[in-house]
């Protein structure tokens, strides 16, 4: 691993010296405190002998003469003079310790401030030599950003023309979808438009045809009712003819049969007249020797009611309606002819 291309591991590796050389520095200073404190400790020990030793001499002296007392002052004149001598011995070698120890630690700062010093050159190098790739990143980074843009930009312009051209797509699709529609809805239209017009014509048709049938069998049930009228006018008149002549006659019953009807007159009155081809019976009734009310029957079921005002038609109940709720009344003039139907 390249330690020196990488600023955060120079920068690990210098302060990891740095840590060291005061470690360093913290023993050395240490070690000289520890033989400082050994050199006091050896006076204390030398001073106590002397002062212990001193004792004794003086003992010795109480005890013994003047040349024992003598004898004991070289002696101890010349442990003295040793005693000097080995303080000036441990002194020397305390500050030749002291001079030793102060150019390790000279030497190791000055080699370490070297070490250090290429470092922060190194490091400065290094740091030049980042900022020059951060600058080039830096273009080069914008130049990409730049050709993404404008790539992206393509990318969204080729992306709108395409979501216009399926707007566009998708419009024309919707309007051919509605002309379809609206096709199929007007061919549906123009389709019930002719079923209802068929419809309503047919219907109109067949109410016609109804209507036509209708005023058919009313004008045939007219004409048939005015045909028996006339008949029972007819007969009426004869019903007359005959009173007049009453000494024509018995006082009895009379019947006249023909091929069409067989007539009954009692007391030379017209009472009965049977349609043999219909199965009708007309049955008249008289007041004051003229006729005032005529009833046809069909199989004992009323069918026909007429009113007359001096032996002359004046109202017609038409009862064949269904279960005879539908009454028809028909009402005559003076000439016999239908005036009003309700």
């Amino acid at each position: 691993m390249d330690v020196l291309g990488n600023p955060i591991l120079t920068f690990s590796a210098l302060s990891l010296i740095i840590i060291l050389l005061g470690i360093s520095f913290l023993m050395l200073r240490a070690r000289m405190i520890l033989l400082e404190r050994q050199v006091l400790e050896m006076d204390e020990t030398v001073l106590n002998e002397l002062s212990e030793l001193q004792g004794v001499i003086e003992s010795s002296f109480s005890k013994s003469g003047s040349e024992s007392r003598k004898n004991t002052e070289e002696l101890l004149k010349g442990i003295l003079e040793k005693v000097e001598a080995s303080k000036k011995d441990v002194v020397g070698c305390v500050q030749e310790s002291q001079k030793v120890t102060d150019s390790s630690v000279s030497k190791l700062l000055g080699l370490n401030e070297q070490k250090v010093t290429g470092l922060i050159s190194a490091i400065s190098d290094n740091v030049g030599a980042v900022a020059e790739n951060v600058k080039n990143n830096a273009v080069y980074t914008k130049g990409v950003v730049e050709r993404t843009g404008m790539k992206v930009s393509e990318e969204i312009s080729n992306s709108g023309k395409e979501l216009i051209d399926q707007l566009q797509s998708t419009s024309k699709n919707i309007t051919t979808a509605q002309s379809k529609a609206l096709a199929e809805l007007n061919a549906v239209h123009s389709d019930v438009i002719s079923k209802i017009e068929k419809s309503v014509h047919e219907q109109t048709n067949e109410v016609l045809s109804c209507l036509n049938e209708t005023a058919s069998d009313t004008k045939e049930l007219v004409k048939e009712s005015t045909d028996a009228l006339s008949d029972t006018i007819e007969l009426v008149r004869v019903s007359n003819v005959l009173t007049e002549n009453r000494n024509l006659y018995d006082q009895g019953r009379l019947v006249l049969e023909t091929e069409a009807f067989v007539k009954t007159f009692d007391s030379c009155q017209l009472t009965q007249i049977e349609d043999k081809e219909t199965g009708q019976v007309t049955k008249n009734e008289f007041q004051n020797g003229k006729i005032s009310t005529s009833k046809t029957y069909r199989t004992d079921s009323l069918e026909y009611v007429g009113h007359y005002e001096d032996g002359i038609l004046k109202k017609m109940e038409d009862l064949t309606g269904p279960e005879g709720s539908n009454i028809t009344q028909y009402e005559y003039d003076e000439a016999g002819e239908v005036e009003s139907v309700i």
